[in-house]
């Protein structure tokens, strides 16, 4: 039996392989995609959705439109992914279109009617999910999870201390998510550094075929702070990490968002062994695994 799961996402570069991991998992029944302010707007995510979607030539999941505002303040930080949020490559004209459902009744409507509460994969900010619980409360018990690619281990001295994106670009929506109960798991940006595509894995996935080839094109166009000649896997590490939880190691941690005002950023901050536990974090990881499955799913 396929296990039902919401994907909300603001698909740049490394989404787009976490897309194709999860579109070849065959355990999965991935009721839709919702987009999310983050790499790029929500409406030109929910577009660079849909063309990962053609080029992997998935299933015609629907594809929704999510806020293009913040969950009580907007922030823009964009800049690594490019002016699409999928480097420089343009892909061809699409038949696909996005569903014209509004976001909020969909994930109403979806995890209403489900049997058993349901899980969230979500590689963006949590501004879709916050919303959609404050405006709809009695979707809380219809929510087994989240599993959520923010946070980090990085030490926070320092005047500019490093703030994961997701959580950066929108934390008042996972504190206010983590106070509603919803269980979070953080996957910290942290792996998805540790297991990047080197210049050698991007040339490999370029011989794999017509989707490596293209996907290969994206990566060269990624700009990372951290990455200075290949491509993280932040995205790829979350969704390998709900399908392969037996790979991590996970532990409860009381996650506290910690303001940066003259910064104009946050930071999640694990603290463990804490009496008053609100989330989980992933703390180990078997990332080579990870990049097997990518090379497999491509081929």
């Amino acid at each position: 039996m396929k296990t039902p799961v919401i994907f909300d996402v603001d698909t740049g570069i490394d989404d787009a392989v976490a897309i194709l991991l999860a579109q070849k998992c065959k355990r999965l029944d991935i009721k839709f995609f919702c987009s999310s302010a983050g790499n790029t707007s929500a409406k030109n995510g929910a577009k660079n959705t849909l063309d990962v979607l053609e080029l992997i030539a998935a299933p015609n999941t629907p594809v929704l439109v999510g806020s293009e505002s913040g969950f009580k303040r907007t922030r823009t930080k964009r800049s690594a992914h490019g002016k699409s949020g999928l480097g420089d490559y343009v892909f061809p004209k699409n038949p696909r279109k996005v569903c014209k459902d509004g976001y909020i009744k969909r994930y109403e409507s979806e995890l209403m009617a489900a049997k058993k509460p349901m899980s969230i994969v979500a590689l963006g900010p949590l501004t879709n999910i916050a919303k959609v619980v404050q405006k709809c409360p009695k979707v809380k018990e219809k929510i087994k999870d989240v599993w959520f690619m923010g946070s980090t281990f990085d030490a926070t001295v320092g005047e500019k201390p490093y703030a994961g994106f997701n959580v950066a670009c929108d934390p008042e929506a996972v504190e206010y998510l983590l106070k509603q109960g919803i269980k979070i798991v953080f996957c910290p940006n942290n792996f998805g550094r540790e297991f990047y595509l080197t210049p050698a894995d991007i040339e490999k996935i370029a011989q794999t075929g017509k989707v490596g080839a293209v996907l290969a094109e994206i990566f060269r166009g990624y700009k990372d702070n951290f990455i200075k000649n290949g491509a993280a896997m932040y995205d790829s590490t979350a969704v390998f990490a709900f399908l392969n939880k037996r790979a991590c190691k996970i532990k409860r941690c009381f996650m506290e968002i910690k303001y940066y005002p003259a910064l104009d950023t946050a930071l999640a901050i694990p603290h463990f062994g804490a009496k008053n536990n609100n989330a989980q974090i992933i703390v180990k990881m078997n990332g080579n695994k990870m990049k097997k499955g990518l090379f497999g799913a491509l081929k």
